[in-house]
This record gives structure tokens, sequence and C-alpha cells, in this order.
């Protein structure tokens, strides 16, 4: 059975078993040259002169969260031609402080040849990093909107938030960074496909043929008149057949999904 709801394609399966030196040094500096994405010129990295660590700021707006292999990240999920919302809520600012964004020019986390292409947030000082002076509120709510051009390959890309500062006695030099994805999606979404499911010693298994640009997460539930969906793991779409499986088949009974997003 295959469902559609709006952001996302799931299909169901019925299994049964048997048993910134900010503010004084040199920001971030990008071009997009045409037809090729975004280089970086120059990067100043905040945290190899605000050693402090300090938590000051959280990103808001991401449409989910997901693991690649280099962590648990944020997700931004934009289609080409449209603009990715990354809303930074600064909580504790009261410092003079800065913000940055990074690594655009880096490679997709499923293929490292593809880039994003895109204009950058042109209220942003710099173009790329919004500076302010010193503030008396702790609550600010920020957003650097990123327009991602129409040629951007579907992918992950994993970008830096910097939140950089030195406190009003210019004692103390602190810095919060926050990893995130952007996630560029095809205009259509592919449809689920579950293949060669197996049972093997209360291990099951499936096969799903993926797209880049996608992650597919396997959930269960074991009551499919009330289903309550639980994720059981995930892949990273990149054009190939991967294996979705769950260690815990213990039970005689349960159904399964695959959610791509």
């Amino acid at each position: 059975m295959i469902s559609r709801p709006s952001r996302s394609l799931r299909l169901t399966l019925k299994v049964n078993f048997r048993a910134a030196a900010l503010l004084a040094v040199v920001a971030l500096q990008l071009w997009v040259s045409q037809g090729a994405h975004a280089q970086t010129m120059l990067e100043e990295n905040c945290r190899s002169c605000h050693t402090v660590a300090r938590t000051g700021m959280s990103l808001s707006g991401f449409a989910g969260m997901t693991n690649l292999g280099a962590g648990t990240f944020k997700v931004f999920t934009v289609v080409p031609g449209q603009v990715a919302s990354i809303g930074i809520d600064v909580t504790d600012g009261h410092d003079r402080y800065a913000l940055s964004l990074s690594k655009l020019g880096i490679g997709g986390a499923n293929d490292s040849n593809n880039h994003l292409v895109y204009q950058l947030d042109p209220n942003w000082l710099n173009h790329t990093t919004f500076f302010t002076s010193r503030t008396l509120t702790t609550n600010q709510q920020l957003t650097y909107n990123l327009d991602v051009k129409t040629n951007t390959p579907p992918d992950f890309y994993l970008l830096n938030m910097d939140l950089g500062g030195i406190s009003d006695s210019g004692s103390v030099e602190w810095d919060q960074f926050e990893q995130f994805y952007v996630q560029v999606i095809s205009t259509n979404p592919p449809v689920a496909q579950i293949l060669n499911p197996v049972l093997n010693d209360h291990i099951f298994s499936i096969s799903v043929p993926t797209v880049t640009g996608f992650t597919y997460h396997l959930e269960y539930t074991d009551f499919a008149s009330n289903p309550s969906w639980n994720p059981i793991g995930q892949v990273a779409g990149d054009g190939n057949v991967q294996v979705l499986s769950d260690s815990t088949a213990t039970v005689s009974l349960r159904f399964y999904r695959v959610r791509i997003d």
C-alpha cells in the first residue's frame, strides 16, 4: 500500500514473523561565478581566537534532523529555485557579538562533486556575515535567506553558523558554532519501493532503490489499527539500492514502512 502525504512518500509493509575574532578579524568573503558554485576566498575560524565555549544561540525553522555519518544535525529543506530560510535565535548576546555563515563551498554529503549554486543574502554585511555592536537584549531573532539556484544538484550540504563575541569588559572572547544541513531536493519526490524483504534470526532487512538528495527512513509499528510509527534506521539516497534493517524483530507480527524526505 502506498500513501502520499504532503511532504513525503510512505510505503507500508506487513511482515509476519515467527517468534568573530568577529568584530576584529577578516570575515568570510564569497563570490558566485556565472554557472559555477560559490567559491571560498577567505574564511576565518572564529574558534581559533574565541576559545571560551558559550551557549547563546539555536537554529530554528528546520524541517527535521538526520545523521548521515558526521553526527545528528538539523536539516533545512529547499527545492532548487527557492529560498532556504535559516532562523537564528540569539538567546545570550548581551555582549558585543557577530554571526557568520560559512562552508558554503563544501561538496555534497552523497557526492563531493556536487556544490551549492546560490545567491547570498544581501541584508547581511559582506553578504555572508551579520554584524552587530553592543546590544542590551538577549533575545534577537535573525534570518539568513539562502537563495538556492535551479542548477544546484540534489544533495545534503553541511554548513556552519558561528556566534562569536567579546565581553563588554574585553576580558573574555567566546564562541558557539552549530553545523546544519541544507537539503536540496528534487521537485518531484521519488516513489517509495520495498524490495527483497528477508527475516533471518530476528533481523529483518529490505532493499530500497534510492535517489540522491533524499533520506530513506525505515519505521515500524506493532499495531496496524492505531499505528504509532517508530524509527529504526535511515540511509541517505545516493542513486543505488541500499539496505535498511531492524535487529529487534522478535515479535510475532510487525508492520513496516519506508518514509522519504
